[in-house]
């Protein structure tokens, strides 16, 4: 079975829908695999060849190109590989791909892509309602503000995150999407404060995380 490495994202995993959740272990194992590429890129055209294969080999009718790659393989057995979300993150990960940190513009692109497209895939929906897409919006630029070495970059992460916030506050959650709304509830906490994400699971916010799953049980709005 792959898993993805992130314990956070296992984490989101275990309170999605049972029937889903092997659908969703691979679609976190992609992010994490296009996020891979892009840190270990040094030369953008390099890593756009890299991106390229995937979109190729997600899309690829004959399932001939990529066979043999665990990840592509399993993502065909799953029958995920034609979501549009997934073609989506591509583009996302693929504005990151410029030398030094990142720009509004290059963020903005990111959150769309990586955002939009992995909250709409998660959900299992083509066409995200507009205050989903702001929900994953948010939550991608505030997961890049803990990956940011420069501070300047991730506080403006931060801000181009708290632009989202009000689309999402008054938005009903479908016990379905109980990881999603997970997923935002964290990002607010922090975004709310104007401060970034933690590089890491620290115990804090594996608490913080576990009170918010403990609340989601309860609740469907987020205020």
């Amino acid at each position: 079975m792959i898993e993805p490495e992130r314990p956070i994202t296992r984490l989101l995993i275990a309170h999605g829908p049972a029937e889903r959740r092997a659908g969703d272990r691979l679609i976190w194992a992609f992010d994490e695999r296009l996020a891979q590429i892009v840190r270990a890129t040094t030369q953008p055209m390099i890593g756009q060849m890299r991106l390229a294969w995937w979109d190729e080999a997600l899309g690829d009718a004959s399932a001939a190109r990529g066979r043999g790659d665990p990840l592509v393989d399993a993502i065909r057995a799953e029958h995920i590989a034609g979501m549009p979300g997934l073609a989506r993150m591509l583009d996302g990960w693929e504005a990151l791909l410029e030398d030094g940190e990142p720009g509004d513009d290059a963020m903005a692109a990111f959150a769309a892509g990586r955002g939009e497209g992995i909250f709409g895939a998660l959900a299992r929906v083509e066409d995200p309602p507009a205050w989903l897409a702001a929900a994953g919006r948010l939550w991608a630029l505030w997961d890049l503000s803990g990956h940011l070495a420069d501070a300047r970059a991730r506080a403006r992460a931060v801000t181009l995150g708290r632009a989202e916030v009000e689309a999402i506050r008054a938005a009903r959650w479908p016990r379905d999407w109980r990881a999603l709304r997970i997923a935002t509830a964290l990002a607010l906490h922090d975004v709310s404060r104007e401060q970034a994400a933690a590089a890491r699971l620290t115990p804090a916010v594996y608490a913080r995380l576990v009170r918010i799953a403990l609340a989601a049980r309860w609740r469907t709005t987020i205020g």
